[in-house]
């Protein structure tokens, strides 16, 4: 039977079957192993998120609340608005259409379970052979082809698994970024903040006191604008910074900054979105603190 199976094309039909069950086995692996580290990049990735958000949902009323009760003295404040979760991603599956049809593929361009002696006998040898032979030329020019479609489906996982690196750079800093303010606002702005309150009702007592006034339910001025441009005109530009460094903050509670970076694939672009915050905020934080009159130590 050797003589008939190569005639008849078997025998080249079987070394191209058995490539493209090789290819199929390594691509198999290389996408299995792929995947397995995207999902572990995920799992990361929303373990980051989860600590983000409790960060954000439990410890940001305690900080950002005090602050807008504070400079609500001072003027109109806007509410920092509800709270916005940040999306946690979902495992990735194993894609399976690109190996099921390779699969089918193989099953029809497989000559060895069809019965091609007896098919012989009918349609003749020769022509069996001729129409095999067309049937292996074609199957021979489709490898390459499956082989590319495969190398296309490496590519786009491989820039997935970079994707979701970056996406991990992202959330770092994001993360870095929300403990930056509510370090802030906690170890700065608030016990700055109380001691300008307590300086404009001590000023409020010592001029009832000068006018001989009783001290009944007593009405405090907290007119910041009076401190412009007068030896107290350091408190005046804080309390001024504090409104601007309020309004970005409160962004980072009331908005799924991260998510919304990421909606579309992650680039540079959002990591310099996100730098641009930062940055924004440290300058804001500078400001703070050279016109603070508790310095830190």
């Amino acid at each position: 039977m050797g003589f008939f199976d190569k005639f008849m094309g078997r025998t080249r039909n079987e070394s191209l079957i058995s490539e493209l069950e090789d290819l199929r086995e390594s691509y198999n692996e290389e996408v299995a192993e792929l995947v397995q580290l995207i999902n572990r990049l995920y799992e990361e990735y929303n373990l980051r998120i989860e600590e983000v958000n409790d960060l954000r949902m439990n410890s940001w009323q305690a900080q950002i609340e005090p602050m807008q009760l504070f400079l609500s003295s001072f003027g109109n404040v806007k509410s920092s608005g509800e709270y916005a979760e940040e999306e946690m991603k979902l495992m990735m599956k194993r894609p399976k259409s690109e190996f099921e049809q390779l699969d089918q593929y193989i099953v029809d361009k497989d000559f060895s379970d069809k019965g091609m002696f007896l098919e012989s006998l009918v349609k003749t040898p020769f022509y069996v052979a001729w129409r095999n032979k067309k049937a292996n030329d074609k199957l021979e020019l489709e490898i390459p082809k499956i082989q590319l479609q495969f190398e296309e489906l490496l590519h786009r996982l491989r820039m997935k698994k970079e994707v979701t690196e970056l996406e991990l750079e992202l959330c770092s800093l994001y993360m870095d970024t929300v403990r930056f303010i509510l370090t802030f606002i906690r170890e700065r702005i608030i016990p700055e903040l109380t001691l300008i309150i307590a300086f404009f009702e001590a000023e409020s007592l010592k001029h009832m006191v000068i006018a001989g006034q009783a001290l009944g339910e007593v009405q405090y001025d907290y007119d910041i604008q009076l401190l412009q441009d007068t030896m107290y005109h350091k408190h005046y530009q804080f309390v001024r910074n504090a409104f601007f460094f309020y309004v970005i903050s409160c962004k980072f509670y009331n908005t799924p900054v991260l998510t919304r970076l990421l909606e579309h694939t992650s680039d540079e672009e959002d990591l310099q979105e996100l730098e641009d915050y930062q940055t924004l905020l440290e300058e804001q934080s500078k400001q703070l603190e050279q016109h603070m009159l508790l310095k830190s130590s």
